[in-house]
Parts: C-alpha cells; sequence; structure tokens
C-alpha cells in the first residue's frame, strides 16, 4: 500500500499535536500539510497533492461545512474525514449529505483515527483500481437504459435495493438517475440521505425545467455520483403527478443518463404499469415469507395477463436466510420461475448503514451483502430486450388491475 498523503485543517494546535502524536510510528500515513484557515485549505491541499483530508470542526476564516463541500465538489478523489467535538445527529447527517467519506469524534481519536484511515483508503482503493474503469466524460446518451424496481409488499428492502444498486452502477463510472416514484412516501433520499432539491411535482409546475438546464442545476446528487429525483414532500402532492407526466419526464431525462432507475410503489396502479411500459428491465424484490410469497405469484399472474413478456421481469431475493424455513428452490416451485439475484440476510448491517446514510455498497464493499448488491448492480447494466403492450392488451388492463387486487 502507498502512503497515504493527509493534510491536517484545525486551528486547536492542541488537537493538531494529539493527530501527529498518534500517527507518529504510523509509516501508512504521511502528514503532508496542514493549516488553521479554512481559506487555506483548498489552495495547500491541492499544491501539496494530498488525497485524504482531517478537517477540523473548529477553522479559521470559514466553516468547516463550507471546506467539506468545496473539497468534495472540487476534488471528487479526496477523501475528507470530518472530526466533531461530539457526534451529533444533525452534524452527523451534514457532513454524510456534503460528501464526507468518514466521521470522527474527538474524544475517540486515539482508538479510532489510525485504523479509519487506513480502512478508508483501502476501501476506495478497493472501490476505485477494481470497480471503476476509466469514465468517458464527453459520451452522449442517447438512450437511458430504464429499470423499474418494484415489489408488491412493503417492508422486503425495495428502496435499499434501489439506492443501492444506483450506486453500484455509479461505481462503474456510469450516469444514474433515481426516479422516486413512491409518490406518497417516497424515502430514497432518506436511503441515499441527500437533501430531495426540486421534486416531482417542482418539475410538473415547470417542465422547461428539464430542458433549460442541467441535471446538477435541479437534481439531488449523491457523494458515489448518484442523481436522485425526489417524491413529493407532502403526500397529498402526490396527486399532482399522472402518469402522462412520468412518461414526459423520464422522455426528456433519458437523453441525459446512461441509466434511469425508478423505485416503484409496493401497489399496483396506472402509473406502476406506466413505469413497466417504459422500462426495459423490471426488478421484483421478494423475501422467503410466505406472504410476500404469495403476493409475488399474484402480481407475476397479474403482469403476464397484462402482455408483458418473461424476458423482462427478474426475481431477486432479498435478506435470504434458508434456516428460517423456506427454501429457494421451494421458491421458484411455488412462483414458477427463476430467481435472478439473491441477497443475504444480515438486517444489523444494513440497518446501520442505512441510518449513517451510507450506502452498503460504500460503507463496506467486502461484506457479503455488499458484494452481493454489487454483483446486482453489474447485472443490471446488461442491456435487455423489452416488450411494450398493444393497444388492445392496454384495454384489459383496468379490469385486470381490480381482478387480482381483491
Amino acid at each position: 500500500m502507498s502512503a497515504i498523503k493527509l493534510f491536517i485543517a484545525g486551528k486547536d494546535k492542541k488537537f493538531e499535536k494529539k493527530i501527529e502524536g498518534i500517527l507518529k510510528e504510523e509509516k501508512e500515513i504521511s502528514i503532508i500539510g496542514k493549516t488553521c484557515n479554512g481559506k487555506e485549505v483548498y489552495e495547500l491541499s491541492f499544491e501539496k497533492n494530498a488525497n485524504m483530508c482531517l478537517v477540523d470542526e473548529e477553522l479559521e476564516g470559514i466553516t468547516w461545512q463550507e471546506v467539506t463541500q468545496t473539497l468534495v465538489n472540487d476534488f471528487p478523489t479526496m477523501m475528507v474525514v470530518v472530526v466533531l467535538n461530539k457526534y451529533e445527529k444533525g452534524k452527523m447527517k451534514e457532513c454524510i449529505t456534503m460528501g464526507a467519506r468518514e466521521i470522527l469524534e474527538k474524544p475517540s481519536l486515539a482508538r479510532n483515527l489510525k485504523d479509519t484511515l487506513i480502512r478508508l483508503y483501502n476501501r476506495e482503493l478497493f472501490l476505485r483500481e477494481e470497480n471503476i474503469p476509466q469514465k468517458d466524460t464527453n459520451k452522449n446518451h442517447e438512450n437511458a437504459h430504464i429499470i423499474s424496481i418494484f415489489s408488491p409488499k412493503g417492508g422486503v428492502g425495495k428502496t435499499t435495493v434501489t439506492a443501492n444498486a444506483s450506486v453500484s452502477i455509479a461505481l462503474e463510472g456510469k450516469k444514474v438517475l433515481v426516479i422516486d416514484a413512491n409518490l406518497q412516501f417516497g424515502d430514497s433520499s432518506i436511503a441515499l440521505q441527500v437533501s430531495p432539491g426540486l421534486t416531482i411535482t417542482d418539475i410538473v409546475k415547470d417542465m422547461s425545467i428539464l430542458e433549460s438546464l442541467e441535471p446538477d442545476e435541479y437534481l439531488a446528487k449523491h457523494s458515489s455520483g448518484v442523481y436522485l429525483l425526489s417524491a413529493p414532500t407532502k403526500p397529498e402532492d402526490a396527486e399532482l403527478v399522472t402518469q402522462e407526466d412520468l412518461k414526459e419526464m423520464i422522455q426528456k431525462l433519458k437523453t441525459k443518463f446512461e441509466y434511469i432507475i425508478i423505485d416503484c410503489p409496493n401497489y399496483f396502479n396506472e402509473l406502476v404499469l406506466s413505469c413497466f411500459d417504459i422500462s426495459n428491465q423490471v426488478v421484483l424484490v421478494s423475501t422467503l415469507d410466505i406472504t410476500t410469497i404469495k403476493n409475488i405469484r399474484n402480481a407475476l399472474n397479474l403482469i403476464y395477463s397484462l402482455g408483458y413478456g418473461k424476458e423482462k421481469f427478474q426475481i431477486v431475493l432479498n435478506k435470504v436466510n434458508e434456516k428460517f424455513g423456506i427454501k429457494i428452490r421451494e421458491f421458484e416451485e411455488t412462483i414458477g420461475q427463476k430467481v435472478w439475484k439473491v441477497i443475504p440476510y444480515d438486517d444489523r448491517f444494513v440497518v446501520e448503514t442505512l441510518n449513517i446514510g451510507v450506502p452498503c455498497v460504500m460503507k463496506k464493499p467486502k461484506h457479503i451483502v455488499s458484494r452481493a448488491l454489487l454483483n446486482l448492480g453489474k447485472g443490471l447494466m446488461v442491456s435487455q430486450n423489452s416488450k411494450y403492450l398493444t393497444k388492445k392488451e392496454e384495454k384489459n388492463r383496468g379490469f385486470l388491475i381490480w381482478k387480482f387486487s381483491r
């Protein structure tokens, strides 16, 4: 492993000396510069070619928030670690939203600093060297590959799967947009821990935004590079968005992205079926409990009755632990379709990453759950043929939705 080139930004001299003392015998970490003035961080860290910056909460000139935001925006390859006097929920959320790679607390520095910096460096090295090919920044995206992620039952981890799959694809150097189509109770902005930015209802009010502005100007953006078009902030605003509105948005956005991933609500309606229509792939997320299996089987019956081809739909089993009684083979026999991808069960790890706003695939890419989600992302990158409904097939839609929803 090459040496970590660490730059320290903080006005507290005791803090600076403490860091130097902790890292004094550490050969893998080299302190290449330091400053107490936040305004100097940008220029000095660039001049000294730092690949990691330790930003103390206490700075002179400008705030640690401004320093973090500037470094993350202008030096996307630099790893920013924020040191807080004390863990506070609001400040931790700010750190994650701004793109800080890690957060440390001053009282625990002696115990955690070295291991955290080395683990972070190795994690980033793994993601960049093994998972990310060279980006083609000049590539024109004529037609995005559109993927809908759906489950007929809540609580199966659909939004977590969406967030991690989208980040996995972005880590491959692709331009990815997540659309939260769960218009009443969408959680994609929470799963990615980003500010909602303009929501779907904001865009509906002025569609010209999609043509007059670039995505960076109106969409929220995760530190991985994933863009997000959030659900309305108020559940009642869902009524302002029609299936035609959503189709028009996607039509305009698909030339600006390579992948568009739609996080659908967990029930059938016209909007969901419209998402299926315009998607190249539809991922059905299930778990191995009996009620979800029943809903998946009924959903597939409805889907195929509507005239969609089987090749368009893949089954992803989430939270898999066959010790609970139902085997994957039994699941496949019950629904009459093979499972495409399997994500193992580890709720403790998944909930931990969700609570701090760092997707599994970025927190611990070598974890068994993360590896499965990275594999899912790579699988989604393989384009597949899609089948669209004819006018005649669309006529039966209303009746069949009523029949299978009883």
